[in-house]
């Protein structure tokens, strides 16, 4: 027995089969232990046709991350929710495939809020985009799976994850609120919230932007992968100085803030 594996970016899923099937699903890789890996291009909605004899798969689904919030310390933006879970499939079925877009980044100079992404879905299975960084005239962070984390204008709560689902037992992470603006005069924003956990504090220090939540670890595709991170709080420090807030997950896979602005979720 061979396994596919049916990549679109953001949208996994290693489903069990047979090898005779490999040239009529556009297999792109063969991993070491055999596994077939099938992967689409682009951002968009897809139709999948499950091949003869595949009957179930292993999905992981994650939504687009949103957009750190603009300049003088913006905030964070969260990860989008992600699940992971077998399901049952059925030969010859189309198979709807969406895979959301990141956050759209708010115009320089504009001190706007980060764009929330977009879903990302398999099947019935939908994953809603994580909530945008807070920026200087829309402080707060916007909600998602995983709300973005507060700029330092206005010292107050992140964003709560209203659309997210935290229930790992049934393979949904997210939920997670983005990290507070603890104080203003230490001019840092919070982190945005993570599949695993909440963002970060921005301000809890001078000039130390909070670390955006930890993403959701997968080895579906043989390399792990932390999957929807939140992004790092930016801070207000023209000599340069201070600390940003890494990524969710050690800053490997969420955004880092290197500069004044929030970071994206991812």
């Amino acid at each position: 027995m061979k396994k596919l594996i049916v990549k679109k970016l953001a949208v996994v899923a290693v489903i069990a089969g047979m090898s005779g099937w490999a040239q009529a699903v556009n297999v792109t890789n063969i991993l070491a232990n055999g596994d077939f890996v099938v992967q689409f291009g682009d951002v968009g909605s897809f139709s999948w046709t499950v091949p003869d004899g595949i009957a179930r798969a292993q999905v992981l689904v994650v939504g687009g991350g949103g957009a750190g919030g603009d300049a003088c310390a913006g905030g964070g933006g969260g990860g989008g929710q992600v699940i992971y879970k077998s399901v049952d499939l059925t030969p010859g079925a189309e198979i709807p495939v969406e895979v959301g877009a990141g956050g759209t980044r708010p115009k320089s100079g504009s001190g706007a809020r980060g764009g929330s992404g977009g879903q990302s879905l398999f099947g019935a299975f939908v994953a809603p985009g994580g909530g945008g960084g807070g920026g200087n005239s829309e402080t707060s962070g916007g909600e998602g799976a995983n709300g973005g984390g507060r700029a330092s204008q206005s010292a107050g709560p992140g964003a709560a994850g209203s659309s997210g689902t935290n229930d790992p037992e049934n393979g949904y992470y997210g939920g997670h609120k983005g990290g507070n603006a603890a104080n203003r005069s230490n001019w840092a924003s919070g982190g945005g919230g993570g599949a695993m956990a909440d963002g970060a504090a921005g301000g809890l220090s001078k000039w130390v932007g909070g670390n955006g939540g930890d993403g959701f670890p997968c080895r579906i595709t043989d390399e792990e992968v932390a999957y929807g991170c939140g992004g790092g709080g930016g801070l207000n420090c023209g000599d340069g100085s201070g600390t940003p807030g890494l990524g969710g997950s050690g800053g490997i896979s969420g955004g880092n803030a290197t500069a004044l602005n929030g970071e994206d979720g991812r």
